[in-house]
């Protein structure tokens, strides 16, 4: 969709719940959403926001419940869509969410800029999506995502009910995800010509799967980064072998 065009110029004019997801937020991350906010009303769209802490009780894959209840939220609230705006995901762009929700795809994401991540000037990045994009080549369907920063058509529980995010003990349920909306008739997007900055590495979910209890605590933290490497290499390149090979 061109710039000029607003919500406004969709009918009826979107509603938007955006739901900060976390506790931990990084420098400029609530004033960023806060500012992306601001200009999607100014832009004739309907918003709220909130935030909305990590409901966790166990463990790390207790996050998908949490993602489950705002999509249950703005159901009984009566909103189109659903931004999910995780901690460390900073939005340099205000137009973000007004460019996200204008082009109506039941779920999209932004390129992902890594310069926080990765050494300046790095060709490589990590993979959080796939296939992996390169920045401005428009919009582009994906297979899977991370969650970081996401637009939610929420008709979308329609047809994958209720409790979309699915809790899986694997290490590729990112990838397991894709494939579930997808079975449902899900669709996920990516607007490569939008870019949110991540502020943190977003947390896959092969590195929350150690059993920190059953290591000596100096051992723990160096054999999990270790191990979560490796898988994440093998993942890589497993994900790249299939890009080639299709």
């Amino acid at each position: 969709m061109a710039l000029d065009k607003t919500p406004t110029d969709l009918t009826p004019p979107p509603r938007l719940l955006v739901a900060s997801v976390g506790t931990g937020f990084a420098p400029g991350v609530r004033e960023a959403t806060a500012a992306a906010c601001a200009e999607f009303k100014a832009r004739g769209g309907h918003v709220a926001a909130f935030t909305q802490p990590n409901l966790c009780v166990m463990s790390h894959m207790a996050l998908q419940a949490t993602r489950n209840f705002i999509l249950m939220r703005a159901r009984q609230w009566r909103f189109d869509y659903v931004a999910l705006v995780e901690d460390d995901v900073l939005m340099d762009d205000p137009t973000m969410l007004w460019r996200l929700v204008s082009h109506r795809l039941q779920v999209v994401s932004p390129w992902w800029d890594q310069s926080e991540l990765v050494p300046t000037g790095a060709a490589f990045r990590h993979t959080l999506n796939w296939p992996c994009w390169g920045k401005g080549q428009g919009v582009k369907p994906l297979d899977w995502a991370v969650h970081s920063l996401v637009v939610i058509d929420t008709r979308i529980t329609d047809l994958a009910g209720l409790r979309p995010f699915i809790d899986v003990p694997m290490y590729n349920v990112e990838e397991y995800q894709g494939l579930y909306l997808q079975g449902r008739g899900v669709r996920w997007w990516q607007d490569t010509d939008v870019s949110a900055r991540l502020m943190r590495m977003p947390g896959m979910q092969w590195e929350y799967t150690f059993d920190r209890a059953r290591m000596p605590a100096d051992e723990a933290p160096e054999k999990m980064a270790r191990e979560a490497a490796d898988l994440r290499r093998l993942y890589v390149e497993a994900q790249t072998e299939k890009g080639l090979r299709d």
